[in-house]
Parts: C-alpha cells; structure tokens; sequence
C-alpha cells in the first residue's frame, strides 16, 4: 500500500468513528420556553408617587418604565423624570420557568430579588417583585 491510501483509509476510519462515538452524543433536547405572543410588544408603567402627595416631579418613587417584550428576553429602562438612583440605561432581563401563568425572570430585574411577570387583563401586565411590591405595564 502507498502513502496516499494509508491516509485515505486513515481519514475515513476517524471520520467513521466520530460518526459512530460523538453525534449520538451530541443531540440536544432544548426545553423551549418563552412568553406567549399575547405578551410581546411594547409595555409601559405609570411613575409611582410617594405616598399621598401631590403628582409632581419632586415626589415620584419610582419613574416609568418602558418594556419591550420578546420570547425569552425583556429589555426595559427608566424613563421620564428619575428620581436620584434611577438611570435611563436599557436592561435586560431573561425569560425562565413558568408555574401557572407566571414567568419567572431573571438577569437585570427592577428591584432585586424574585420577579414575575403574569397577565392579569387583556392590556395589563404586571412585575411582580419578591417583597410584595409591583408595576404594572400597560399597552
């Protein structure tokens, strides 16, 4: 045998057994997870004023929130008048497990914690957050 056809038959043996060994190995059953079309598109909260105050700027608690929605990712930001610690920069946050009908989120989450996102009407989301705090989004 010449050089050539030991390499050939050489090439064709690793390629066999890479066949044979690694695919099978390599299927993949990916738990497809995401938020319903019903939930997708564009969201936007109220800003929450202190409590019994006037609504003006000097007394909002938290500013409003803009939240695009997609299968398994939100990306939302502030926006509006921000009171000191709040920023306009977009976050991102990720879609996870769903237990009748919430969806719990994780990544870049407004307030730290567990947070949920669930429907409670046809234009009305809500985030809710794990010290019983929420906002709701509006279309």
């Amino acid at each position: 045998m010449h050089k050539s056809q030991l390499s050939r038959i050489l090439a064709l043996l690793v390629i066999l057994i890479t066949v044979l060994v690694v695919v099978p190995g390599t299927t993949a059953n990916a738990k497809s997870r995401g938020l319903p079309k019903s939930y997708q598109g564009t969201w936007h909260s109220k800003p929450i004023y202190t409590y019994e105050t006037k609504h003006i700027n000097k007394n909002i608690a938290e500013p409003r929130m803009k939240a695009v929605l997609h299968s398994k990712t939100i990306k939302w930001h502030w926006y509006g008048h921000s009171p000191k610690g709040y920023t306009h920069k977009w976050h991102t946050m990720y879609v996870g497990a769903a237990s009748y009908g919430a969806y719990k989120l994780t990544g870049a989450v407004p307030q730290g914690g567990n947070t949920f996102i669930y429907r409670a009407s046809r234009h009305h989301l809500v985030l809710a957050y794990e010290h019983g705090n929420h906002t709701d989004l509006y279309r």
